[in-house]
């Protein structure tokens, strides 16, 4: 199996719609609020074509054999008076099932983190839903450490 990470180009972008609707699907068991057809609204289809082609962010994928199998995006976050330093959000992470369980998800952050230091982040993050033992796992395996807990209740 040849593994290849890389910047993704827009000739990627299907792929990426087709994997950003399975990790909504996904999420949608941590938050039953999800608009589970986002990646093929308007608002879905402008962040991912910002994520591609934008200036303050990125879209890596990992490529298997000529077959999108994962991707992660990030963003330069807007600076913050209470937490300084440069910080980067590693926004989505996800690989298709038929290629989990084989170091894609943790090359894809390992690229993450080079991207970061290309633009001279001091800080990285990613937030995952509580209940998402997996990625939180992987999470860790790749130095994140918890830092916040978002608490959120139903008014209406």
């Amino acid at each position: 199996m040849n593994i290849v990470i890389r910047i993704a180009t827009k000739n990627d972008f299907t792929s990426i719609q087709r994997l950003s609707q399975e990790l909504t699907i996904s999420d949608s068991i941590y938050d039953p609020i999800l608009v589970k057809d986002w990646a093929y609204s308007k608002h879905g289809i402008k962040y991912l074509n910002q994520r591609i082609t934008g200036k303050r962010c990125i879209c890596i994928v990992a490529e298997v054999d000529g077959k999108i199998a994962g991707y992660t995006t990030a963003t330069i976050m807007k600076p913050i008076s209470w937490r300084p330093g440069k910080h980067v959000e590693m926004e989505n992470l996800i690989v298709d099932k038929e290629f989990r369980n084989q170091g894609i998800g943790a090359k894809l952050i390992e690229a993450f983190f080079d991207w970061a230091k290309k633009v001279k982040a001091d800080f990285a993050e990613v937030h995952s839903y509580y209940n998402n033992e997996r990625a939180q796992a992987l999470y860790k395996r790749s130095s994140f450490v918890p830092l916040f807990v978002s608490l959120e209740t139903k008014l209406i």
